[in-house]
């Protein structure tokens, strides 16, 4: 390991005082502020020619757009291949580790480094070739969190599709959206000039459907025409009341096995105008359509019902077997209702990676998911293996998505801190919270802080509920899920208060406060490849969440990592949540550090 530390500094006694358990709501500030995708097509006029691009952002594109990255990236690194380990020993790794995270200024994250290199065998501390190589890891296939509110009642069933036969969708032949390619090297803005065209008519189709008015070239495609019948009605779960549509009638099959479509409602806000419900509609699909990446979420189709309600619009989407990810991780029990005692570092590891991939896809592309959570990330199951499977994660819901750059722009466009916080509370960044009027920050950077965020929650439960120890059975009520006798959260905000002694601003939050207190403050020397540790991290909960131990905490602040990650776990996370956002670490920078260059995804 190579380090250069400033100073030693002790431990303070062992503390694992965490916020309470359970999911978050999102919140959003009513000024305008970065415009979200649709909300840019808003300011433009609903005629053939584009109009003036001041009437958008005051800046007018050039002749020919130049595309630029806009958060420059790391170099990929000679790369191999390994499957992580079951159980508790140590993993065969890809290279040697050496905390180093590459180059900041270098090209961008490639997902060929998933792959094996000959160049890299001779760097690695194992031989993981021939019969020595360890299998495809699986993940345990968890109750579905939402089968318990499907309905088979012939009532329901038949309701919903009388309703699909008169659902009907507003795109077209001459309303096509266009994804990007899959590839991680790619840089095109969600938005151009084609896209604001498309945009303004969706829009308009919008309008008009809320006012009780169907496209004549919409009506003879139904939802029933294009899809199929109505399965299922799931009643409750992340997204509300939810269809399931199997497109192969003929053929039942297990709900797991996939294949389905999900028709998601887009219920109109209350005292939510027609516009702002149009603007957030257009958001969230055209954000899901553009992106064409296996770790976001798929949409196909925007349909449109009149009920005796009023207008329902619908997006339709590829059905995620799993649920969400927060429901998954409480949910202690597999679909054949055994206990799950054990969760293993490296089924985490792959969370994470594939978390980071999807984001770091969104802002290659210009586009802030800005509600980055784990109600937010759809967890679909593949390959199955018994009760196991491969998963991959989707992140899904660009309800508060934003553009943070256009085709015609070569850099981030920021947001102003006056506009209010966006997203959930336990996961916004600090810099949020801040009243300048004068002050800006990234999205891009606060989607960095939540996935930081989201790496330590994960962690966190893992390490409370999943240990894997004798008699440490994880808690659960009827229907399987976590019990609140271990907290989720490890912060609720990251707000900050007046104090009354001193009237200073101070961390409302006071495990938070700990945090800021006790973090790892670290520089990293692109010279001499190393760490230059300042201040040794002693915040207990990170410090704490990879070592062994006999199930106190006095006996796991004591004990030695699990494997030979545990170091350099730690010393992202933390710069993940470096509360300055010029020197937190970016997606990018994560999928190439000596981490998750590592590990094995799904």
């Amino acid at each position: 390991m190579l380090f250069k530390k400033s100073g030693k500094q002790k431990s303070p006694p062992a503390t694992d005082s965490v916020s309470r358990q359970g999911s978050v709501k999102s919140v959003k500030s009513e000024k305008a502020g970065l415009s979200p995708v649709s909300s840019i097509s808003s300011r433009f006029k609903l005629d053939d020619a584009v109009p003036p691009v001041a009437q958008v952002l005051s800046r007018s594109p050039p002749d020919k757009f130049e595309v630029r990255v806009t958060e420059p990236e790391l170099a990929s690194p000679p790369s191999s291949s390994v499957s992580p380990s079951d159980g508790l020993k140590a993993p065969k790794l890809k290279k040697r580790i050496s905390t180093i995270v590459e180059d900041h200024d270098s090209s961008a994250y490639s997902d060929d480094t998933d792959s094996v290199s000959e160049s890299d065998s001779d760097d690695s501390e194992e031989d993981d070739s021939g019969s020595d190589r360890e299998e495809d890891h699986r993940h345990v296939v968890r109750m579905f969190c939402v089968s318990a509110g499907r309905t088979r009642s012939i009532s329901a069933t038949k309701a919903a599709n009388e309703e699909a036969q008169h659902s009907y969708s507003l795109l077209g032949e001459s309303l096509k959206i266009h994804p990007f390619s899959t590839h991680f090297n790619h840089y095109e803005s969600v938005i151009d000039e084609h896209q604001l065209k498309v945009l303004n008519e969706l829009k308009k189709r919008l309008e008009n459907s809320c006012s009780g008015e169907i496209p004549p070239n919409c009506r003879n495609k139904t939802l029933y025409s294009r899809y199929g019948l109505v399965t299922d009605v799931i009643g409750r779960g992340a997204y509300g009341t939810i269809k399931v549509i199997d497109p192969n009638i003929k053929t039942r099959r297990d709900l797991y096995e996939g294949g389905y479509y999900a028709v998601k409602e887009l219920v109109r806000r209350k005292d939510e105008s027609t516009p702002k419900y149009a603007d957030r509609v257009i958001s969230e699909f055209i954000c899901a359509c553009r992106l064409s990446n296996k770790h976001i979420s798929k949409y196909v189709d925007l349909m449109v019902y009149q009920s005796k309600k009023g207008t329902i619009l619908s997006a339709v989407m590829e059905l995620s077997t799993g649920g969400d990810l927060f429901h998954y991780l409480t949910m202690a029990r597999s679909r054949n209702y055994a206990p799950i005692a054990y969760m293993s570092l490296e089924e985490i590891d792959c969370f994470v990676k594939q978390i980071a991939k999807g984001l770091f896809y969104m802002h290659q592309h210009g586009v802030a998911h800005c509600d980055l959570k784990l109600e937010n990330i759809l967890v679909h199951y593949r390959d199955f293996e018994g009760d196991n499977a491969k998963v991959t994660l989707k992140l899904g819901d660009f309800g508060q998505a934003q553009v943070t750059r256009t085709s015609w722009e070569t850099h981030e466009q920021l947001y102003l801190s006056t506009n209010g916080p966006i997203g959930s509370e336990p996961y916004m960044a600090p810099e949020e919270h801040k009243k300048d009027a004068n002050y800006s920050y990234s999205l891009l950077k606060k989607d960095n802080w939540s996935l930081g965020v989201i790496a330590l929650i994960m962690f966190h439960i893992r390490r409370m509920y999943y240990p894997g120890l004798p008699n440490r059975e994880a808690p659960v009520d009827e229907e399987g899920t976590l019990l609140g006798t271990c907290p989720v959260y490890v912060w609720s905000s990251t707000a900050n208060r007046v104090s009354t002694l001193t009237g200073h601003l101070k961390p409302k939050d006071r495990n938070f406060a700990e945090y800021l207190a006790k973090r790892m403050v670290a520089d990293y020397d692109t010279h001499t490849k190393e760490w230059l540790v300042k201040r040794a991290g002693a915040f207990d909960v990170i410090e704490n969440l990879f070592k062994t131990g006999g199930g106190s905490e006095e006996s796991i602040s004591s004990g030695r990592d699990i494997d030979e990650l545990g170091e350099i776990r730690r010393y992202c996370l933390y710069k993940l949540l470096d509360p300055e956002p010029s020197t937190r670490m970016t997606a990018g920078m994560l999928l190439k550090s000596d981490w998750l260059t590592s590990v094995d995804s799904c």
